[in-house]
């Protein structure tokens, strides 16, 4: 019994001393494509390429001397655009009628993310990868009218609730990046991530509209081991 006890208390020990824990903070930008089907023909101006800020801050725990498992929690944005306009002739002027529907959500997000660092040289090469939980805190829709020149109209709420909307998303992601310790403690990195959604932001069965967001993050960010 004493023998089996002191095996157990060596075991713990040892992953005690290994084990490491690390936080920090990141910050970058996400270049959303927002995929969209359904739209009737008439709507045929769409924008669905966007860019917002994103940050965050993240936490790791070391598994392995190259294996760890980070969470993240951050703050983003997606949305899209959609256009309808028609031109007019009014005493030989070609004027623009119509109106935009600007619509973007804030999302906060948190990645669960399996990570393997490989030394490289003076810098560190890691991929990560794993799925992404998503809430979508507020969001509104924000009417352009095109009469000749742009004016905003008022903003109109969405109402996750009864508007179509998913509040709640899930996705995958996948990533690479180099890091590099400044100090024993500290490091600093900069990485690449393709998110790639799998519900819909949008999915209203009355007007048949799908939107599912395909995301490339591009960032820096500073962590330090405790």
């Amino acid at each position: 019994m004493k023998y089996a006890l002191s095996i157990l208390a060596i075991i713990l020990l040892s992953i005690q001393t290994q084990a490491q824990f690390t936080i920090g903070t990141h910050a970058g930008v996400d270049l959303n494509n927002i995929r969209i089907t359904g739209i009737p023909e008439v709507l045929t101006d769409v924008k669905q390429n966007t860019s917002f800020a994103m940050f965050g801050i993240h936490g790791s725990y070391t598994l392995s001397p190259s294996i760890a498992l980070k969470a993240e929690l951050n703050y983003s944005k997606k949305g899209f655009e959609i256009n309808e306009t028609v031109n007019q002739t009014v005493f030989g002027i070609n004027i623009p009628i119509g109106i935009k529907a600007r619509t973007s959500l804030t999302q906060i997000e948190t990645p669960i993310l399996l990570t393997y660092t490989k030394p490289s040289g003076p810098v560190d090469i890691f991929v990560e990868g794993g799925p992404v939980f998503s809430y979508s805190a507020t969001g509104n829709i924000e009417p352009v009218g095109a009469l000749g020149l742009d004016f905003n109209l008022p903003d109109i709420p969405i109402q996750f609730t009864g508007d179509g909307y998913n509040r709640m998303g899930v996705g995958g992601a996948l990533g690479i990046g180099v890091s590099k310790h400044v100090t024993d403690q500290v490091s600093i990195f900069g990485r690449t991530r393709y998110t790639h959604s799998f519900t819909d932001i949008l999915d209203n069965p009355i007007v048949n509209i799908k939107t599912r967001a395909n995301t490339i993050h591009l960032g820096v960010g500073i962590s330090y081991t405790l």
